[in-house]
Parts: C-alpha cells; sequence; structure tokens
C-alpha cells in the first residue's frame, strides 16, 4: 500500500464513520464506492457485537453471516479486521450455549516485525545502558522474564562494549514459566537462544555467562534462584536490571500471584525495571466497550501491517494470525480467568506500580532518538511520518503509534529507597 495515497480512508476512519451511521449519527463525509461498502462491512460487524451482546442470538448469526460473505484473512486490512472479530463472535455465542469454558491463549505479544516493535526494543535496551554503565565498570545482571529470540540482547551487548566504560561481565538470566509455555518460548528455544547470545558475545571479547530459571508459575520466582551477585569478588557489585516484555499484562488475571512477583522482584533492588506493553485499554469488564476499544486498537495494528508487507506476504499473514487473531478471540470470545488477554494503558500501570514503592524515571533523549532512528530506517513507501514516537504526559515514557492511534509504550522504573 502506498501510504501517500490521498484518497485511501485508514481503517480507524471507517470504524468512526460506521459507529456513527449505527448510533444513527449524520456523516457528513464524501466515500469512494469502495470506502462505503467497508463502511457498510463495519457498521454490520458492530451491529452484530450489539445483538451477541443482547443475547440476540440468532440475528447476531445472520448479520456474522453476512459479514463472513465479505470478508477474508486474505483481503484488505477492513476485510481482514472483520474476518478476526466475525470469528471471535461466533465463538463467544457457541460458547454462551454450551457453557463451554474456550481454551485460553497464550498468544505470542512480539511484535518485533513492525518498526514500533524495533522502536520500543531498541528504547528499552537504552533505558538499561543509561541506568548500569557510567562510573566504575561494574558486572552487569540482566533479569529477563520472557525471552524470546532475544535480538534486542545482541543490541544491548553492542552498546555496552562501545560505552565509556564497558562491564565486567554480562549476566543474563531468563526466567520461564512452564504453565505459560508455548512455541515462541519453549525451554529448548531458550536454550538455543542463550548459544547464539554466547557466540555474539565471543565476537565483542565480552565475558558473558547465560542462566535459564524455570518456575511453574512466576508468582514462583525466589530471589535465591537468580544468583545475584554470584561469582564476584566481594568487593564487586553487580548492576541488575529487569526487563519485563509484555509480562504484566498476562499478570492482571490474577492479583495475588501479580503482587507476589512484584514482591519478588522489589526484594531484588533493581537498579532499573523496563516495561514494555502494549498501550490500550482491553480489561473494561463491558462487553460492548471492550469490543469497541480493541476494534480501533486492531484496525490501527492491521493498517500497519498493510503498510510493510505485501498482502501475500508469510510473515504478515503469520504475525496477523498468531498475535492479532488470537489475541482478538480471547479479548472477545474469553471471560473470567479464561481472558488472559488484559491490556491496560500507562495511567494504570502509573497506579499499580506505585503500591509498590515504584516511581517513574525519566527516558532520556537517547532513548526517545534510538527509537525515531529506527522508524526512520524501517521505512515502506514514504510511511515514515505515519509510525509516531511521543512522550507520554510527564514526559517520562515513551508510547509509539500508528497514525496517531497509541499501540506500544516503553517506560522504566525504580523502587523507592526510604531512609530512616
Amino acid at each position: 500500500m502506498d501510504c501517500d495515497d490521498q484518497s485511501y480512508l485508514c481503517s480507524e476512519e471507517v470504524i468512526r464513520i460506521a459507529g456513527a451511521r449505527f448510533l444513527s449519527r449524520s456523516v457528513s463525509q464524501q466515500l469512494s464506492e469502495q470506502g462505503m461498502r467497508m463502511v457498510d462491512l463495519v457498521e454490520t460487524l458492530v451491529a452484530a457485537s450489539d445483538r451477541v451482546a443482547r443475547n440476540d442470538l440468532d440475528q447476531a448469526a445472520a448479520l456474522l453471516k453476512e459479514c463472513k460473505r465479505s470478508s477474508s484473512a486474505a483481503g484488505n486490512a477492513i476485510q481482514r479486521l472483520v474476518f478476526y472479530f466475525s470469528e471471535a463472535l461466533q465463538e463467544r455465542m457457541i460458547n454462551s450455549q454450551t457453557a463451554r469454558p474456550p481454551s485460553s491463549s497464550s498468544s505470542s505479544s512480539s511484535t518485533s516485525c513492525l518498526p514500533m516493535g524495533v522502536a520500543s526494543q531498541f528504547a528499552g535496551v537504552q533505558a538499561i545502558v543509561d541506568e548500569v554503565t557510567g562510573g566504575a565498570k561494574r558486572p552487569v545482571h540482566i533479569i529477563d522474564l520472557s525471552l524470546r529470540n532475544g535480538a534486542q540482547w545482541t543490541i544491548l551487548m553492542s552498546a555496552l562494549a562501545a560505552s565509556s566504560s564497558p562491564p565486567q561481565r554480562l549476566k543474563l538470566t531468563a526466567v520461564g514459566s512452564q504453565s505459560q509455555m508455548d512455541d515462541s518460548i519453549s525451554r529448548q528455544m531458550m536454550e538455543e537462544t542463550g548459544n547464539r547470545l554466547a557466540g555474539f558475545a565471543a565476537t565483542l571479547n565480552m565475558p558473558f555467562s547465560f542462566h535459564i530459571v524455570m518456575v511453574s508459575e512466576l508468582s514462583h520466582l525466589k530471589v535465591h534462584m537468580l544468583g545475584l551477585h554470584a561469582d564476584y569478588d566481594d568487593d564487586e557489585e553487580e548492576a541488575v536490571a529487569v526487563y519485563l516484555d509484555y509480562v504484566p499484562r498476562k499478570l492482571l488475571r490474577s492479583p495475588t500471584e501479580f503482587d507476589k512477583l512484584m514482591r519478588t522482584i522489589k526484594s531484588i533492588d533493581p537498579d532499573v525495571v523496563v516495561v514494555t506493553e502494549v498501550e490500550a485499554n482491553h480489561n473494561s469488564p463491558a462487553f460492548g466497550s471492550r469490543f469497541m476499544e480493541s476494534l480501533y486498537f486492531f484496525s490501527a495494528y492491521l493498517d500497519a501491517t498493510e503498510a510493510y508487507f505485501f498482502n501475500d506476504d508469510y510473515c504478515r499473514m503469520a504475525v496477523e494470525s498468531v498475535y492479532c487473531g488470537e489475541s482478538i478471540r480471547n479479548i472477545v470470545a474469553c471471560e473470567g480467568e479464561e481472558r488472559v488477554v488484559r491490556n491496560v494503558p500507562l495511567r494504570a500501570w502509573r497506579l499499580f506500580f506505585k503500591r509498590f514503592g515504584m516511581v517513574e524515571v525519566e527516558m532520556s533523549s537517547s532513548c526517545f532518538h534510538q527509537a525515531r532512528l529506527v522508524i526512520h530506517n524501517i521505512n515502506a513507501a514514504g510511511c515514515r511520518d505515519l509510525c509516531t514516537v511521543e512522550r507520554d504526559i510527564g514526559d517520562k515514557s515513551l508510547v509509539l503509534g500508528w497514525k496517531g492511534t497509541r499501540l506500544h509504550s516503553v517506560s522504566a522504573w525504580k523502587f523507592r529507597h526510604i531512609h530512616t
């Protein structure tokens, strides 16, 4: 798709017009024939979700049949959006009729094939570099609670090696939860990632060690499992960073377990905690609100994938099916503990982290420029200006988005020390 095409009606605008029409509000905007078809399609989807919410399943089924006739996983951004949401609504109807709890989704949160995902990684890594370098050369210990391909740690190694005070050694501890193991983060893949990272460290002549800690639940993690300050001389104090890459949202359904994990992290007393998260509100208990919030969010996401990938690109289809499709299914079709995708915005995380004595750290201008540089370099058909990086309220954290829709956030935190 050519992002400079002024005749192109973005997905978010289609949804806005469809929503207004569904609510019987007048819309003055003139639409092309194709644009009108897409608005009609989304309006039908919104009507179907309303009928599902009202438990009018016969009418909902008829509306969804119309949606499926005109949508496809291989269509344009709106057609793909309607396809995934129609599938999710269909599953919600089946669940309500059979009282069968749907299997919970552990969909991958990795979005690094898009500029926003890559930019958030670079910014997060820079936030760690800012906190663990400078002054005396200390060992650096990274604790990663969601290791996947580990690409961000090669970025970290390169940055540390080039710094004025490179660390004496780098230790990476990957924490895996057996209850959340899936194809993207199996123990075997974690071991393979560790081997690749060790090979990369060797090319930089950087002393490196890699350790895996497996627990049944992340809340069962204990400080003694992490080998903090181990293998060092008594006078060496390591710099510790905890990396939470799309981890907090997965634990919102179990507040008690989440509290346990946060207390453990607090006991670690890290130099910095870096958090990357989805910047959206998909945790409303009201189904209608949750549906519309997620519809807007994923419309922007699918708009972005359409801009950066060809329609038949396998990577695009895989990302949309696994990340978008499974996330939409879980948000729309599931309730209770089965609903594991519970994205909340930065303002909610601020309130949550404050309970544990955490204070937000201002991300440096280097973090901001790293993110901007990534977006500048990953350009597709003039789409550079459509992918945005901005500082959030208070100018401390970074928010990345597409055409003004906020999609991801990167924030850095420290635990407040109270001296008596």
